[in-house]
């Protein structure tokens, strides 16, 4: 009688798969992302590298970015610019961005008045804090690329209408600024706008 060839799997791979076994036990009934399993490995797909924690963004900045979105469901990260009233907001879906990425909000928010501003340009994640401008204006470092360029961060400063296309500009490498915005911190928004 003729034995089937047998599959004889790592050590070390038999410990994953305890510790695996271990850590799903402790689940609640949030199934979390979809994953796919080629082989031995797991591939999140990009909504599954989302965050837990909601955006940083007040509720009245919520509710004023949920009535832009007609009900769509989309992603979102949002963050204050430290020192300001100011918030970047990014919202990704296929309503508001194309090939070249999205266009990231700014928002003005203090006690008495919530209120969008010129946006950012096209670009995508992350978006850095730069060193402010020689006037103290704000600078942000906006990631984009082209089919004919690697990524680079198109700097740009703000005003008091959000972002100005005739004022400071450059483009700067990828590795400077602090992310302020990045893309494990997008949050899908459910039923906006409802």
């Amino acid at each position: 009688m003729m034995q089937s060839p047998t599959t004889r799997i790592p050590q070390y791979m038999l410990g994953s798969a305890a510790a695996l076994s271990l850590s799903l036990s402790g689940c609640t009934t949030n199934p979390g992302p979809n994953y796919e399993q080629p082989g031995f490995f797991y591939e999140v797909d990009e909504a599954g590298e989302t965050v837990a924690e909601p955006p940083e963004l007040p509720a009245a900045v919520m509710d004023a970015i949920r009535a832009t979105l007609n009900g769509e469901t989309v992603m979102v990260a949002g963050v204050r610019i430290e020192g300001s009233d100011l918030y970047v907001v990014y919202v990704r879906n296929r309503g508001f961005c194309g090939s070249g990425g999205c266009r990231a909000q700014i928002w003005r928010h203090d006690r008495q008045v919530t209120e969008r501003l010129e946006p950012l340009p096209v670009g995508r994640l992350p978006i850095v804090r730069l060193q402010n401008g020689d006037d103290g204006n704000v600078r942000l470092g906006v990631t984009v690329s082209d089919a004919t360029t690697d990524p680079y961060l198109l700097g740009v400063e703000l005003n008091a209408e959000g972002w100005d296309p005739d004022g400071w500009s450059a483009d700067l490498a990828t590795h400077i600024g602090t992310p302020i915005l990045s893309r494990p911190m997008l949050q899908p928004i459910e039923n906006a706008g409802q």
